[in-house]
């Protein structure tokens, strides 16, 4: 596990933080903006490359790479023909309340879709899973999340929320630890969004550490147990649409919950929908609708036609998404075949 510090001050001269020299980086990249393949291999071809350590500012997992050795391609390195290799220590600060990637072995990047090993033309998302992509050390500064946009901030929160959630309902790689961190982040983000529905938007400000936090245990969570079919399905739609990660997970949430509830509504989604309940103050039966009503006043949900969703997607969509993401889609609390994935595009659409 990494060293984490809950650190009040954002001066460079933090003592929780290393001395950092004039050669080291810091790499600052807005969560809401997809990169892409050569964007990424620009930065790992960057002189940053010689730092003793590398500095994370919250960058769509991606400057995590940066303390690994130089792939011959970011294609080839995504697609696992290509090492992991740890070579430099990452400190890793977040600057959303969403990904929790400051704490997983996780990176997730746009590339061009591959089928059977031949290129589509499209593009999609894939995760890249390596222990040795973890940051060394983690410093979690609520501050930092200050100036974040509302949207932004509520993509976020939407995101961590979303990562406890697919933790909790894991059917294979859930452990005791990864459940209690599932809970508390839970708790923490919906007794958020209620302080925000209650008192506005600007209520978020009174709850910055514990919405950074929050994505931090969620983040602990899914590093153990995994995401879902949440992550899975939407990895298409942010590589085709270049739709914000917690947005494009937010799409799919609902429609994906009520699946689950209809397919299998006496196993852990009613411990899911009883958690809602007892942090709400909801009917566990009515849990499943309230947080959707919740989301829904917290940020508008948009349709998928909204972002540029066509006929032919719904065909193409499933399709890449068993072609490239059965890490995710294996971890289903119900199982998903390629009829039921267009159902949920048809439903979010």
């Amino acid at each position: 596990m990494s060293d984490t510090t809950n650190c009040p001050r954002t001066e460079c001269s933090c003592p929780c933080l290393p001395k950092v020299t004039l050669d080291q980086a810091v790499i600052d990249l807005v969560e809401s903006i997809a990169l892409q393949e050569n964007a990424l291999s620009h930065i790992l071809c960057a002189e940053s490359r010689k730092m003793n350590a590398a500095m994370e500012l919250d960058g769509l997992d991606l400057c995590k790479l940066l303390g690994c050795k130089r792939p011959t391609s970011v294609h080839e390195l995504y697609y696992k023909r290509f090492p992991v290799v740890h070579e430099k220590d990452v400190i890793a600060i977040p600057t959303t309340c969403g990904t929790g990637s400051e704490c997983t072995n996780i990176s997730v990047a746009i590339v061009k879709t591959e089928i059977d090993g031949q290129l589509t033309g499209g593009e999609t998302k894939l995760g890249l899973v390596s222990d040795d992509i973890i940051p060394n050390k983690v410093c979690l500064i609520p501050e930092l999340i200050k100036t974040l946009p509302y949207k932004p901030f509520a993509c976020s929160a939407i995101d961590a929320l979303v990562h406890a959630t697919e933790s909790f309902l894991s059917p294979h790689r859930k452990t005791i630890t990864s459940e209690m961190f599932s809970e508390k982040a839970m708790d923490m983000i919906l007794k958020g969004f209620k302080l925000i529905d209650e008192k506005g938007q600007d209520a978020r400000f009174e709850y910055l550490d514990e919405f950074v936090t929050a994505s931090f245990f969620a983040g602990i969570a899914f590093l153990k147990a995994g995401c879902g079919p949440v992550h899975g399905m939407s990895f298409p739609l942010g590589g085709t649409y270049h739709v914000p990660h917690g947005e494009s997970n937010y799409m799919l949430f609902g429609a994906i919950l009520r699946y689950y509830d209809r397919g299998d509504p006496d196993g852990e989604i009613m411990r899911f929908k009883k958690l809602v309940a007892a942090i709400t103050g909801c009917k566990a039966e009515d849990a499943i609708g309230y947080l959707c009503d919740l989301l829904q006043r917290i940020l508008p949900l948009r349709p998928l036609r909204d972002c540029g969703f066509t006929e032919a997607d719904f065909k193409s969509f499933p399709l890449s998404v068993e072609a490239n993401q059965q890490r995710l889609m294996t971890n289903a609390y119900y199982p998903f075949d390629l009829a039921s994935e267009e159902a949920i595009y048809r439903e979010c659409y």
